[in-house]
């Protein structure tokens, strides 16, 4: 076997190659290319394509200017669905038409990727070959709903996996069995769609480049091609959207309720922005949020974002794959202080190192593979004093459920035993468990396309040893903090010394790990209370039963002498100010904001128990979604009132007005004060990490 022989190109004039691909009329056909050269400045006519490399140890054989060329199984997979049958496609595919052998060549053509996917006529997404049920999925995005054609893959994965609901008979015997089987046909057809929104590529690191500044996307899986603004009209289609779940405040009850859209939906609003040219993302806010995506080596968890960011090009951060990449993160650091006169990047090295993260359960929205780890119709209970019913129970760890038509058997991964019942057919009646729940695989077990376990824990201690003032690029956990920093817009919203000042770097630096900054003692920290880690992405609606951060309220507004605010603000709303990370001068919050933090606090224990839909019938649901969070909102805006009611402002207000004036303006206040609470607990809860 011999490698393709691979032409120099000359990157500085935007040469690059690109992959012809033959037709062939049986898929079974060996793949057969050769590599052209082209100038981008000629616009030259190409289709880019977007994957995931995969696996490296899975390697396949083409034929590549007429000798053999191994390539990865996702490469191989994507080359034979994207061949037409009797005539040529023109891709740029960069693990072929890149000397992966060349660092130098490699450093050179990252530089031309970002044109290279704005050249293309159309980015084409591979997303992998299809599982037994993604047809659902891409059937449901073709038509932007459900249809006929989707009928008939679900008779056909029934006819393979046996029916997953219960029963007529059994599943309109009451509310609650109703519900539950309502629940399981919707998880049945639109999570599919969810599938699809969950596969590896959208949790790629050089996806954000590629999908961002592409003419035109397409998604493919296998033979079938979905087009991208679709995947829009079929969330808002399904009903289970954003806007559909149940909200507090803007904000969903249940995070487990929420579509998995977000990468989605953040490509598509850059897509916006760098199609307007209102491009105003920070290479910091990049690096910094998109850590948790994927890629084959650390270098591109920084080089896959360059292309985005100009600042950083002008001064002078080239790709460099010779270096290691925790040299290529220390140069990073150095440069953007000492050309950029910023120390904005310091902002960013905020890796909570005190505890173990964690560890994430992989998740499956594939009614199908949900069903390999639940027995589907066990004896279930809805509480105490109800009827026992038939549904969905977790195996015991180890146990797996197989099933081929009306053939069903249980596995013991533990000690290979098989058998035709369940291990759970003579237990006593199991709690029932909320329907989202059943996505979460068993600890150890990953869908197949994931393949195992995250690299980002063994990336994370290996860069653990970096100076303290570089960012680990590499990997985030769940407890690390959001940064304090806003990136958005031109200017810096934060800037001690004041703008007409920059950071400079002494010339004392001892080493590579050292870095010697010029400046004057501020302040000295005396006292440090215990961290919050949240366990959940979405904000509490108050800080009702936070023991932690009820301790820092406690130890913030302690009074005592020659205290620096005094005597313009106090201490409370000096604590105020800083978690919302308030600007100064004609940026400040309005003092009557400090209003919303303080019903945030929740001293009176306002906030009633958010609702469990956990064994509620169809009817006891419908009235939970519509009712609990106007309940919700409606004890907020009271306690907010009776706050809002003690102030000299507003008492002043009462006495110069007439009731109906007064009346009026409390009617009105009521959604705008919703709306703006809404805003401040985004807020506030992530400034205190």
């Amino acid at each position: 076997m011999a490698q393709a022989p691979y032409e120099p190109v000359n990157s500085s004039s935007k040469q690059i190659r690109l992959l012809v691909l033959h037709g062939a009329s049986k898929s079974t056909d060996p793949i057969v290319c050769v590599l052209s050269t082209a100038s981008l400045g000629s616009n030259p006519r190409f289709e880019a394509l977007s994957y995931t490399w995969g696996d490296k140890k899975n390697q396949k054989h083409i034929v590549l200017n007429g000798d053999t060329f191994l390539v990865r199984e996702n490469v191989e997979d994507a080359l034979r669905r994207l061949r037409y049958t009797n005539k040529l496609r023109i891709l740029w595919v960069d693990a072929i038409c890149v000397n992966q052998r060349d660092d130098i060549e490699k450093n050179e053509q990252v530089l031309l990727m970002r044109q290279i996917y704005e050249s293309a006529e159309r980015v084409c997404i591979w997303l992998g070959e299809p599982t037994d049920a993604s047809h659902l999925g891409v059937k449901c995005i073709q038509s932007n709903r459900w249809s006929l054609s989707m009928g008939w893959y679900q008779w056909k994965l029934e006819r393979k996996f046996g029916k997953l609901t219960l029963p007529a008979r059994e599943s309109f015997t009451s509310s609650v069995a109703l519900q539950n089987w309502s629940n399981l046909v919707e998880e049945q057809d639109i999570g599919e769609v969810k599938e699809l929104l969950a596969r590896p590529w959208w949790y790629r690191a050089w996806i954000i480049q590629e999908a961002v500044v592409a003419r035109k996307l397409i998604l493919i899986c296998g033979s079938n091609v979905m087009d991208w603004d679709n995947i829009e009209t079929t969330i808002k289609n399904s009903g289970r959207t954003r806007d559909a779940v149940i909200r507090v405040f803007g904000m969903a009850v249940n995070e487990k309720d929420v579509f998995p859209d977000s990468i989605y939906r953040i490509i598509s609003s850059f897509r916006n922005k760098w199609a307007n040219k209102k491009w105003d993302i920070s290479i910091y806010e990049l690096l910094y949020e998109y850590r948790r995506l994927e890629c084959s080596l650390a270098h591109d968890r920084l080089y896959a974002f360059l292309g985005l960011a100009s600042t950083v090009t002008k001064a002078g951060i080239h790709p460099d794959y010779t270096l290691p990449a925790a040299e290529i993160y220390r140069k990073f650091a150095r440069t953007t202080i000492t050309k950029l006169g910023t120390l904005d990047i310091l902002n960013c090295t905020r890796e909570w190192r005190g505890i173990q993260s964690p560890e994430a359960s992989s998740v499956t929205y594939s009614l199908i593979d949900q069903a390999r780890y639940h027995d589907i119709h066990a004896v279930i209970t809805d509480g105490p004093g109800t009827k026992p019913r038939r549904g969905w129970a977790r195996l015991p760890h180890g146990w797996e459920r197989f099933q081929s038509g009306k053939c069903c058997y249980y596995l013991d991964h533990s000690t290979g035993e098989r058998q035709e019942k369940s291990p759970l057919e003579r237990s006593a009646a199991i709690p029932a468990q909320y329907y989202a729940d059943q996505r979460f695989c068993p600890k150890g077990c990953f869908k197949a396309q994931e393949g195992g376990p995250n690299r980002q824990a063994a990336e994370r201690e290996a860069f653990m040893v970096m100076p303290s003032w570089v960012p680990n690029w590499a990997a985030r956990t769940s407890l690390d903090p959001a940064p304090l920093l806003d990136w958005s817009g031109e200017s810096p919203h934060y800037w001690a010394p004041g703008r007409s000042s920059r950071a400079t770097v002494s010339d004392l630096n001892i080493s590579s790990t050292d870095i010697t900054l010029e400046g004057f003692v501020f302040d000295h920290i005396e006292f440090l209370t215990e961290p919050w880690h949240p366990t959940s992405d979405i904000p509490p609606f108050s800080r009702k039963g936070i023991n932690v951060l009820e301790s820092w309220e406690a130890a913030a507004t302690v009074e005592f002498e020659d205290c620096p605010y005094a005597p313009t603000i106090s201490r409370r709303e000096a604590l105020w100010r800083t978690m919302i990370a308030d600007k100064a001068g004609e940026g400040a919050a309005p003092a009557d904001d400090g209003l919303y933090v303080e019903t945030w606090y929740d001293h009176v224990g306002w906030l009633p128990e958010v609702p469990d839909f956990t064994s509620k019938g169809i009817w006891e649901t419908g009235s939970l979604a519509s009712d609990k969070p106007r309940s919700i909102e409606s004890k907020m805006v009271e306690h907010y009132s009776d706050l809002l009611s003690k102030t000299p402002a507003f008492m002043g207000y009462i006495a110069n007005n007439n009731v109906l004036t007064i009346t009026k303006f409390t009617f009105s206040q009521g959604q705008k004060v919703r709306k703006k609470y809404g805003e401040y607990i985004c807020q506030v809860p992530y400034w205190y990490m």
